[in-house]
């Protein structure tokens, strides 16, 4: 009976540690063990220790959103990272809703000052600041920053502060400081707000005098706003220097996307204020056409450059994230140029992160791939990876224009497939097929939509706008003009009303296609431009983490991030495939299985910092050796 006994209590443990790690489970983009995670905050890497601080929006109570707090992280080279657990909670009556999303500055005096959104009870939103404790960043101090004091004064600003706010929900997301370029006895910061003046979402900026950045906060002015917003309201602004040149970054509540946004931050208004003035030649971009959100800087101090960080949003149910018992990802951190040829930003994977590659399954292999054909790679790639793919086209064989559906020239990477390709994820570079475009309209992503006189005329916006890849024009009841809807992403045409024209850009797309995936999650396809930019070369470099998908094309003119849900163990074919080019597709191709980044820590983790999960397996397998070992003996 003793030995029936004890084989089932092994059995039992063993089963209990496999279900609690056979969960969905990213291994090298950055977040806790558990519970919901969303926007990176104050990411910063202090000048005196050099070592990098990373926190974001967490829920200590569960795998959905709610009862923000900070968690955090810590790394000295951006490639190993070392769980700190929750620096700060929402636990004022003031933040009582959450510690929102904000930012981190290293004051000229050596202290790290927090600037976030203090959100009361139904969502009143408010800005507040704390520090780290006196003896933490003292002369022999340790400089952990793995706490925060809320200062007595708090908030430091409300709605009283800020001229024609809309309401209390529409305040928040404070930026880094800034020397004030009117006046240099002056800092700034920015917020994203909705004011009553003109429903519109506006970059406003605060300064203070105070060199302390600790009081004397007052409005300034507007320094951006959006013309056509259906939204009516941005969120995440982000304002920083690249190169010589200032570049504004928000994130778009219509389209749950970030954009850049170029132009001149040294125009003036007519009261002589710095405003950011946008170039209308050069059209706003995506940071990344997927679920990428929420994207923040930090400027570091060792490497004298700007990184950049973004939320890797889920795309299943809330019924599969409490299941899972966790929600979200950092993206890797990446680096930004602004790239002359194209005139747009680019962000690409920190050079750093090739210290994760692990043994090459395949290390610069020639492959070729035949018309509308697929050519398999690997058998088993696994479930996390990075797979760099050069691509050389035949000369010609990918030219703009219109395509008949089907027919369309495409090539790219099938992944998470089936060994009889009956399921399998699709990133393809390809030229949008058309539709029967009167009396439809389609499917996609409508991020705003603006009146015009004629069809045509919407056609051509799509076509001037870089977020744009198809567009729908309906004419209004009783008016000579139409409604112009432009979209970020397309799918299958629908009908609608007799006078509506749909349409889609003429040139190349990326795409991430999970139609055939049989993922768990959102099926949507994700989609963005994707110019050829050096002729008939094309470098598509893929990273696989379980759940997490992301391609980064040509150097980081493009990206694309989304969520694929299947069963990793049937689903572990690789393979390149060509679709409509007449002629073979060549490539070279390198694959790396990718190491883990968070340093295991053999300290007891602190209550309630999302670290049960850790506790529970660590114990199972504690059990489990100790019952194997009293059987046997």
């Amino acid at each position: 009976m003793r030995i029936i006994s004890s084989t089932w209590c092994v059995l039992l443990l063993l089963l209990l540690a496999i279900a609690v790690t056979a969960s969905h489970e990213p291994r090298f983009h950055v977040r806790p063990p558990s519970n919901w995670i969303n926007d990176p905050n104050g990411p910063y890497r202090d000048p005196i220790t050099k070592q990098m601080h990373l926190y974001m929006q967490y829920n200590p109570y569960g795998a959905v959103w709610g009862n923000m707090s900070w968690y955090h992280f810590t790394s000295m080279d951006y490639v190993k990272w070392r769980d700190q657990g929750v620096a700060m909670r929402n636990d004022e009556e003031y933040d009582l809703w959450g510690a929102y999303t904000g930012s981190i500055t290293y004051n000229p005096d050596g202290t790290p000052v927090m600037m976030y959104t203090c959100t009361a009870v139904e969502n009143i939103q408010r800005q507040c600041l704390a520090l780290p404790p006196p003896e933490d960043i003292a002369k022999n101090g340790p400089r952990s920053l793995n706490t925060f004091v809320k200062v007595d004064a708090n908030p430091v600003l409300t709605e009283d502060d800020m001229p024609d706010l809309y309401d209390n929900f529409n305040y928040r997301d404070p930026t880094n400081f800034w020397e004030n370029p009117d006046n240099s006895s002056e800092w700034l910061f920015a917020l994203a707000v909705r004011t009553r003046k003109d429903d519109r979402g506006h970059i406003v900026v605060f300064s203070t005098g105070d060199p302390t950045w600790r009081s004397g906060f007052k409005y300034s002015h507007s320094i951006w706003h959006e013309e056509f917003d259906s939204y009516h309201m941005m969120e995440c602004p982000d304002i920083f220097k690249v190169g010589s040149d200032y570049v504004l970054k928000v994130s778009t509540m219509v389209s749950q996307q970030d954009m850049w946004v170029y132009g001149n931050y040294g125009a003036k208004n007519n009261e002589n204020k710095t405003i950011y003035l946008e170039d209308s030649e050069r059209t706003p971009t995506y940071m990344d056409y997927g679920r990428f959100y929420a994207a923040k800087h930090n400027f570091d101090p060792v490497l004298k450059r700007a990184v950049l960080w973004g939320w890797l949003v889920e795309e299943d149910t809330e019924e599969a994230m409490r299941a899972r018992g966790w929600s979200g990802m950092m993206d890797l951190p990446r680096y930004v140029e602004y790239d002359e040829k194209a005139k747009k930003m680019k962000s690409f994977p920190m050079p750093q992160l090739e210290q994760l590659r692990l043994k090459p399954l395949l290390k610069n292999k020639a492959v070729k791939i035949g018309a509308n054909d697929r050519t398999a790679l690997v058998g088993d790639a696994g479930r996390y990876y990075e797979l760099v793919v050069d691509f050389t086209l035949p000369e010609g064989a990918f030219k703009s224009g219109t395509y008949e559906a089907g027919k369309e020239p495409s090539f790219g990477v099938d992944l998470l497939s089936s060994a009889d390709h009956s399921s399998y994820t699709r990133i393809a570079v390809a030229m949008p097929g058309t539709l029967d475009s009167k009396m439809h309209d389609q499917t996609g992503r409508h991020y705003t939509s603006v009146e015009v006189n004629e069809s045509d005329m919407c056609k051509k916006k799509c076509e001037t706008e870089r977020r744009c890849v198809a567009w729908t024009a309906v004419k209004i009841p009783n008016k000579n003009t139409s409604r112009c809807s432009v979209m970020s992403t397309f799918g299958e045409a629908r009908a609608a009303n007799e006078s509506a024209v749909t349409g889609r850009i003429s040139e190349p797309v990326i795409l991430l296609d999970r139609t055939h995936s049989g993922t768990t999650g959102s099926k949507e396809i994700w989609v963005g431009r994707a110019p050829l930019w050096n002729g008939n070369k094309v470098q598509l470099r893929v990273f696989l983490d379980d759940t997490a998908v992301q391609v980064f094309k040509d150097g980081g003119l493009e990206s694309l991030s989304g969520r694929v849900y299947v069963d990793h163990k049937k689903l572990t074919d690789l393979s390149l495939f060509s679709a409509n080019i007449a002629e073979t597709v060549e490539a070279v191709v390198s694959l790396y299985p990718m190491d883990t980044v968070i340093i295991a820590d053999t300290e007891k983790p602190s209550p309630g910092d999302g670290s049960s999960k850790i506790c529970l397996l660590a114990l199972a397998h504690l059990l489990v050796a100790q019952l194997v070992l009293y059987f046997l003996l």
